[in-house]
């Protein structure tokens, strides 16, 4: 299976998931799965199987993967699975939304703060 190690390593990268993460949850090193993302590892369908029930999807989503649709999409019932579960938690997701609040409540914060010392500015 010659190329399917870029669709996965692009696949994981839309997750953001690490090579670390898929390490540890296919149960090998990270420098062995990395050896998978570089085709240096001929992967079986049981393998195969398993990365895609870490990246949430099916087998054939990997198999057929081609960014340009992932892109391209412009009606939401032709975007594939793979990338409306995609927006579900992943870990940068939720790290990233709660950046959001904080910034928020700072940028609240601030502005009392500077509507005190400036009344009428804000």
């Amino acid at each position: 299976m010659k190329g399917i190690g870029e669709k996965i390593r692009k696949i994981r990268n839309i997750r953001g998931y690490s090579q670390e993460y898929m390490g540890i949850r296919l149960k090998m090193s990270q420098n062995n799965y990395s050896r998978i993302e570089l085709d240096q590892i001929n992967l079986t369908l049981k393998t195969l199987a398993e990365i895609a029930e870490v990246l949430e999807i099916n087998t054939q989503e990997i198999l057929t993967f081609n960014e340009s649709r992932l892109f391209n999409a412009s009606m939401p019932e032709e975007v594939p699975v793979m990338v409306r579960n995609s927006y579900q938690q992943t870990p940068l997701v939720s790290m990233l939304q709660e950046e959001i609040v904080n910034l928020r409540e700072d940028r609240k914060r601030l502005l009392s703060m500077l509507e005190r010392t400036q009344p009428g500015l804000s």
